[in-house]
């Protein structure tokens, strides 16, 4: 008789424990995100004319339409944008540059700044931080710009000239 309750009383533990371990291993992975972590990427963005941007870089990181890309380059034509870090929303083809942003126009323009944000859509770079654009021997300074890429026209608000 002992030995049967001694019995019964270890399968109810054994039981209670292990119910523990799977609750606590489904709530460990309910809690996690779902994402995916890619290297050497290139991505074609295609358009009604073909291929319109191609965006590439060392490491991508998706979270459902939300993409992260370390070392970013985005192409179109000549133009290019490149950051240490890319982020953008898939669906609606927006996002921004972080970190050593460069922007090299087909016209030979050349800018530099710490953030702007960008449309695919519409060619459109923008941001309110310092930027430093050159053409040629001309440079000129700025805070705040909106760069259109086709055709270029750039705005540079509270403009100066550099000599050189």
């Amino acid at each position: 008789m002992l030995r049967v309750l001694l019995a019964s009383f270890f399968i109810i533990l054994t039981s209670y424990l292990l119910s523990l371990y799977v609750k606590s291993v489904r709530n460990e992975i309910n809690s996690t995100e779902s994402s995916s972590l890619l290297e050497e990427v290139s991505i074609r963005v295609y358009g009604k004319k073909g291929i319109e941007w191609t965006v590439s870089g060392k490491a991508l990181k998706v979270e459902g339409d939300k993409i992260e890309l370390k070392d970013a380059t985005i192409n179109s034509g000549e133009n290019k944008l490149s950051a240490h870090t890319a982020f953008l929303n898939r669906s609606e083809r927006i996002g921004y540059l972080s970190g050593n942003v460069y922007i090299v126009l087909e016209d030979g323009i050349n800018a530099s700044t710490d953030r702007a944000e960008f449309d695919l859509k519409e060619g459109k770079v923008w941001g309110e931080g310092r930027i430093k654009v050159v053409e040629g021997k001309n440079s000129v300074e700025g805070r705040g710009f909106e760069i259109f890429l086709k055709p270029t026209r750039v705005i540079i608000r509270n403009a100066k000239v550099v000599q050189q």
